[in-house]
C-alpha cells in the first residue's frame, strides 16, 4: 500500500429533476475509504422516498466531490416513477 496517497474525501447527493424542475434533493453522503473489492472505486448508497415523489420520468443527476482530489463529477440518468401496483389481492 502506498503511504504517501491521502484517504478519499468524497461527498455526494442525488437530485431529481421533473420537468426541469428539482423535485427532490437528497442529504449530503460523505465517503472517507474506497471498496475494498473494488480498487479506486467509492460506494454511496442513498435513500429517496419515491412513495412521495409524482409519478414521472426524472432526470437524475448525482453531484460528486472530490475534496482531496479536487475534482468533481455530475453524472445524469433518466429514471421512471411509476404508480403503486395496486392489482395485488389483499392479505387475509
Amino acid at each position: 500500500m502506498d503511504t504517501d496517497r491521502k484517504l478519499p474525501s468524497l461527498m455526494a447527493n442525488v437530485d431529481l429533476l421533473l420537468g426541469g424542475r428539482k423535485a427532490y434533493t437528497s442529504a449530503p453522503v460523505r465517503v472517507s475509504k474506497l471498496a475494498t473489492s473494488r480498487p479506486g472505486v467509492a460506494q454511496f448508497a442513498f435513500q429517496i422516498p419515491l412513495a412521495k415523489l409524482p409519478v414521472g420520468q426524472y432526470i437524475s443527476q448525482v453531484n460528486i466531490i472530490d475534496e482531496t482530489g479536487r475534482k468533481f463529477a455530475f453524472p445524469r440518468n433518466e429514471i421512471v416513477v411509476l404508480a403503486p401496483d395496486n392489482t395485488s389481492p389483499a392479505p387475509r
